[in-house]
């Protein structure tokens, strides 16, 4: 008897997304927004769903609609963020970024975004900057702390490097990438023990290592039955 409501729809979506049916869920989100077209909650998740279909115009359009509701709302900022670059806007995609962190400073996955950047454009110094804020708001990203590991390691910061690639694998025992690199800079070290362990973890991964790498550790290895 009473007259639906837009979040009764928005909720249907939801569990219609839940249970990975997209085109129902689109159904109930616009039906939700018949009822009220501020809907922040509706207008995200449609933004969520054209964004998950490639559809990027559409999903920015939502986003846009999000903020014109709640400018400070920091995931519609972020995806914005994430599709412009997709699309090599990367003015805009900083700007989302650095409107993400007004509006939650303590956004991890910002940071981390912003120092993906400043590597790619060659500032090392300023994404590990980034980096490494992004794993004080996120200690368990472990692709922050493999990404800090190759800047150490192109900064020639061998020790840092290590410390940092065993952060990635402490937190992703299967960061094959990370145990890789662990593994090569150990034998640059001359930690041949250390140096052949992560290459065997990294091998169990599926890492397809050089037939030159595995000779070259081959002398450092213990005999079948040895302790």
């Amino acid at each position: 008897k009473d007259r639906p409501k837009a979040t009764s729809y928005f909720n249907l979506g939801n569990l219609y997304v839940e249970v990975g049916d997209n085109a129902m869920a689109l159904l109930a989100y616009q039906r939700a927004l018949e009822i009220n077209p501020g809907h922040g909650g509706v207008l995200y998740n449609l933004g969520n769903l054209y964004k998950e279909q490639g559809r990027l115009k559409e999903a920015l359009g939502f986003y846009q609609k999000v903020l014109d509701v709640d400018p400070r709302m920091a995931d519609a900022w972020l995806n914005m963020g994430v599709i412009y670059g997709r699309q090599g806007e990367k003015e805009r995609e900083i700007f989302s970024y650095q409107k993400v962190l007004q509006a939650d400073p303590r956004n991890g996955r910002a940071y981390f975004n912003l120092g993906f950047l400043e590597e790619a454009a060659g500032d090392l110094p300023g994404a590990l900057g980034f980096y490494q804020k992004s794993v004080v708001l996120d200690p368990a990203n472990a692709e922050g702390y493999y990404n800090m590991g190759n800047i150490y390691a192109k900064l020639k910061k061998v020790e840092e490097a290590i410390s940092s690639y065993l952060k990635a694998v402490e937190y992703d025992p299967r960061h094959m990438n990370a145990l890789v690199n662990l593994s090569i800079l150990s034998f640059r070290k001359e930690d041949f023990v250390a140096a052949v362990k992560y290459c065997d973890e990294a091998v169990l991964l599926g890492y397809d290592a050089p037939e030159g790498y595995l000779n070259a550790l081959a002398p450092y290895r213990q005999p079948a039955g040895e302790n």
